[in-house]
């Protein structure tokens, strides 16, 4: 088949994160909103539009913890969830099918650090994905490589710095059981591009 092509967009997305230590978290991140694209095949020009939203799940290592400036490295997995396909141009009319697709992500970022709640975050991720796309009477026509990079730039509250917490009437270190309730979640709103380096 011909190879498929998917342009930029932007979206808000939403993310939830726990921290295991001060220095390893992990982070659930979804799109509050659909990113929008279109599609594009060799000789044929733009023939579908759709909407798709990525789902991860990161876990990262951060780096100079006791800084306001705290780059980390992120690995994970990601799923994408393809809808509202339509067609158009040299298609239009016919029905299309586009794939949704999983796979490794990784990438890096930073932590700007406002105070001990508030932070700014900065990163960007690399999905390693390819989507199948299928026209009503002409089946596969083309494999697209998605394989995004998201950038993203979030504004983060943490509920409950993580340090160190005591026992108060004994004077050692809260019992591992006792740590997981009270360690910081991270509320991430982020505004993210979605670019295919294969355009």
């Amino acid at each position: 088949g011909a190879d498929a092509k998917v342009d930029d967009a932007s979206a808000f997305t939403g993310g939830i994160g726990y921290r295991f230590t001060p220095s390893m978290f992990a982070d659930l991140s979804t799109g509050i909103t659909d990113f929008n694209h279109t599609v594009s095949l060799d000789g044929l020009g733009n023939v579908a539009n759709l909407d798709q939203r990525p789902v991860t799940l990161t876990f990262s290592y951060q780096f100079f913890t006791d800084k306001m400036f705290r780059p980390y490295m992120t690995a994970g997995y990601g799923w994408n969830i393809v809808s509202n396909e339509k067609t158009e141009g040299a298609l239009a009319g016919l029905d299309i099918n586009v794939d949704n697709g999983s796979g490794f992500v990784w990438g890096a970022g930073a932590d700007i650090f406002i105070n001990e709640s508030w932070f700014i975050r900065g990163d960007i991720k690399q999905m390693d994905f390819d989507a199948d796309v299928s026209v009503e009477t002409l089946g596969n026509v083309g494999a697209a490589n998605v394989d995004p990079l998201l950038f993203n730039l979030s504004v983060g509250y943490q509920f409950w710095p993580y340090r160190q917490f005591k026992v108060r009437n004994f004077g050692r270190p809260c019992r591992p059981f006792f740590r997981l309730l009270i360690q910081l979640v991270d509320l991430l709103i982020k505004i993210s591009c979605l670019t295919n380096p294969y355009i």
